[in-house]
C-alpha cells in the first residue's frame, strides 16, 4: 500500500478521536516511538507518532495488520473496519494469500480478520452508503504530498457508535484485557525462546563447521566445545581464531597447537645420512641448518661438504640441490629455508659473507641478495620478510624483499648480557605477530623481542651455562608453536629441551642421554625444524646425520 494514501486516512480518522482515545493510541503503539511524542495526544503529536511508524515508501501487511489491532484495541471498530476494507481493496487477493503466514505471530486478531472476511460481503459502494452517518465531511486535501483523497471514506467519531449492552460490556470487560496481556506475554515468551532457541543451533552449527575446517588437536575442540556457553561475539572470535589457524605456520613451525601433555617417542629414526660422515649421496657432513617442507622433504645445509641436499620423505639417499661450480660456489652454507614465493632456496653463505637465493632445480649459479654479512642463521616472516642473524654485529637484522641494508630489529648494541644486547647469536624464529626469538649463544639464553621493542625478554635459560632444566649451554636452533611454546636444540647439552610459556625451567623432550649415536641420544644438535604434523627433525652435527622424533601423545 502507497504510504500517502494511508496516510490520509489516519489524518481523518485521528482528527476524529477523543483525547482519551489518543492517548490509550498513543500508549498501545508508544513502545515504538520516542516518550515525548507518546505523551503529546495532540493533532501533532499523533501525527508525529504516525510518521515515526510509517516512514518507508511502502506500508507492508504487518505495519497495516499492527496498525488495525492498535484502533481495535482502543475499541474504534468502524475505524477498524475501514482501515480492514481499504486494505482488501488495495491488496485484492495477495493479502488473502499472506494472511495465514501472520497466524503464526498473532493468531487473535488474524482469526478475527478471517471471521470479518466471511461476514463482510460488501463492496466499496456499499460501505460508503452504511457509513454516510458517522462520516464527515471528506473534501480535504492532504499537505504533505498534496495528494487528493476526496474518494477516500471518512470516518466521523463524533457520532459514537452503537453497540449492544453486551457487547460494550465486553469491550471494558477487564478479565478480557487480563487475558490480552497474558496472551501477549506468551507471545513473547515464545518469541524469545524461539530466538534463544535460534542462536544456540547455530552456535553449534558453527561449532561443527570449525571442527570440520581444520585438522583440530584435543584442546582445540574442548576449548570451542567449551566455548558454545558464551556469547555469539566469542563464537566470532572463534571463527577469527580458526582462520588465522588455518593460515600457513611459521617457517619450521607445527601447523597444529602442541599442548603441555604431548610427548614424543625417545627414540629418533634417521631421515638423512646417518652413515658415517662423507660426501656421498647417502651422506653428511657436519650438518647445521635444517628445513623440512610441506611434503615433509629435509633440506639440510652441511659445513664441509659446501652444499644443500634435499632428502625426499622415505628415500635413503639425497640430491644435491645448490652447490656452485669453481665460479659460483657455496662456502661453509650454515642455514637454509625455502621460499615459496619465488620458489627458490635462501642460503646462508658463511664463509662468502652473504645470503644468496638460489633456485630450485639443479641449477649451478644462485644470485646474491644481501652482501657483507657474517650470517649466522636465517627465517622469513608471514610477508616474506627476510630475518639474518649476524654474530660478529651482535644483531638481527630485518631485509624487505629488494632491500640490501635492511633494520636492525634485536640487539645491535654491541655484544654483551644486557636486555637491549645479544652475543653472538645463532639462530633466529618470526611468528605471526613479527615478534623475533634468537638463540643467544654466548648468553646462554633465548631473546624474545616483540615488534619495535628496544630490548628483549629472556624466555628461556638465562641462569648461566649448564645442565639443569633451568639452564642452556650455547643453544643453536629455536622454533616456537602456536601456543607460545619455546623449543630449543641445547647444542652442548646434546638435548632438544622446551619452555612453556611464561616457565621458569625447560623439560627435556629428546636426548639428553649423554652424547652418543643410539636412537635416544644426540651428539651436538644444532638444526632444529617440525613438519606440520608435530614430529621434531634436529640436525645431529656430531653423528652426521638428521633425526626425526614423532609426536606421541600415548607414550
Amino acid at each position: 500500500m502507497e504510504n500517502h494514501r494511508l496516510r490520509a486516512i489516519i489524518l481523518k480518522l485521528q482528527d476524529r478521536l477523543s483525547n482519551d482515545d489518543r492517548k490509550r493510541l498513543h500508549f498501545y503503539l508508544g513502545n515504538d516511538v520516542p516518550r515525548r511524542i507518546r505523551d503529546d495526544p495532540t493533532l501533532s503529536g499523533t501525527l508525529n507518532l504516525m510518521d515515526s511508524l510509517f516512514d518507508q515508501d511502502k506500508v507492508n501487511e504487518k505495519d497495516f495488520t499492527f496498525l488495525i489491532n492498535a484502533f481495535d484495541e482502543i475499541q474504534c471498530i468502524d475505524a477498524v473496519k475501514l482501515l480492514r476494507e481499504h486494505w482488501r481493496h488495495n491488496q485484492s487477493d495477495a493479502h488473502n494469500q499472506s494472511v495465514e503466514s501472520l497466524t503464526m505471530i498473532m493468531p487473535p486478531m488474524i482469526n478475527q480478520l478471517l471471521e470479518d472476511q466471511d461476514e463482510d460481503k460488501y463492496s466499496m459502494q456499499q460501505l460508503l452508503v452504511n457509513q454516510k452517518n458517522i462520516c464527515g465531511n471528506n473534501n480535504v486535501m492532504i499537505n504533505s504530498n498534496n495528494t487528493n483523497i476526496n474518494q477516500i471514506p471518512i470516518v466521523n467519531f463524533d457520532e459514537k457508535p452503537q453497540h449492544s449492552a453486551s457487547k460494550r460490556k465486553q469491550l471494558l470487560n477487564p478479565k478480557k484485557v487480563l487475558w490480552k496481556c497474558l496472551l501477549l506475554f506468551a507471545l513473547l515468551s515464545i518469541v524469545g525462546y524461539g530466538i534463544l532457541a535460534f542462536f544456540c543451533i547455530q552456535n553449534f552449527v558453527d561449532l561443527g563447521r570449525l571442527k570440520i575446517s581444520h585438522s583440530l588437536s584435543i584442546g582445540q575442540i574442548q576449548l570451542l566445545e567449551t566455548s558454545n556457553n558464551q556469547s555469539i561475539e566469542t563464537i566470532q572470535q572463534l571463527k577469527h581464531k580458526m582462520e588465522q589457524i588455518n593460515k600457513p605456520p611459521p617457517l619450521r613451525s607445527p601447523a597444529i597447537d602442541i599442548y603441555p601433555n604431548a610427548k614424543w617417542s625417545q627414540n629418533g629414526v634417521t631421515v638423512a645420512g646417518g652413515n658415517s660422515g662423507g660426501s656421498g649421496i647417502n651422506q653428511l657432513s657436519q650438518p647445521l641448518g635444517l628445513y623440512v617442507d610441506d611434503n615433509e622433504t629435509v633440506y639440510v645445509s652441511e659445513w664441509s661438504n659446501n652444499r644443500i641436499t634435499e632428502w625426499k620423505s622415505g628415500t635413503k639417499t639425497g640430491q644435491v640441490v645448490a652447490a656452485g661450480n669453481s665460479t659460483y660456489k657455496l662456502t661453509s652454507p650454515r642455514d637454509v629455508i625455502v621460499d615459496k614465493a619465488s620458489n627458490s632456496l635462501v642460503i646462508c653463505d658463511r664463509s662468502n659473507r652473504r645470503v644468496v637465493r638460489w633456485p630450485r632445480g639443479n641449477d649451478t649459479r644462485g644470485e646474491t641478495i644481501i652482501s657483507n654479512i657474517d650470517c649466522w642463521g636465517l627465517t622469513m616472516g608471514e610477508k616474506g620478510s627476510l630475518y639474518v642473524t649476524d654474530d660478529k654485529k651482535h644483531e638481527v637484522r630485518r631485509y624487505e624483499r629488494g632491500e640490501s641494508e635492511g633494520i636492525v630489529v634485536a640487539g645491535g648494541n654491541e655484544g654483551g648480557s644486557r636486555l637491549d644486547q645479544l652475543s653472538h647469536p645463532s639462530y633466529v624464529f618470526v611468528d605471526r605477530d613479527s615478534s623475533v626469538y634468537v638463540s643467544d649463544h654466548n648468553n646462554h639464553r633465548v631473546m624474545k623481542w616483540e615488534e619495535a621493542a628496544k630490548q628483549g625478554i629472556i624466555v628461556a635459560g638465562g641462569h648461566g651455562k649448564g645442565d639443569n632444566v633451568t639452564q642452556l649451554s650455547s643453544p643453536e636452533g629455536v622454533v616456537v608453536d602456536r601456543l607460545g611454546t619455546v623449543y630449543v636444540a641445547d647444542a652442548d647439552n646434546a638435548r632438544i629441551i622446551r619452555w612453556m610459556k611464561g616457565a621458569k625451567q625447560g623439560n627435556i623432550i629428546a636426548g639428553g642421554n649423554n652424547r652418543g649415536g643410539q636412537s635416544n641420544q644426540l651428539n651436538g644438535p644444532i638444526g632444529l625444524s617440525f613438519d606440520r604434523h608435530g614430529n621434531i627433525y634436529v640436525g645431529d652435527l656430531g653423528n652426521d646425520r638428521v633425526q626425526k622424533f614423532n609426536l606421541s601423545l600415548n607414550e
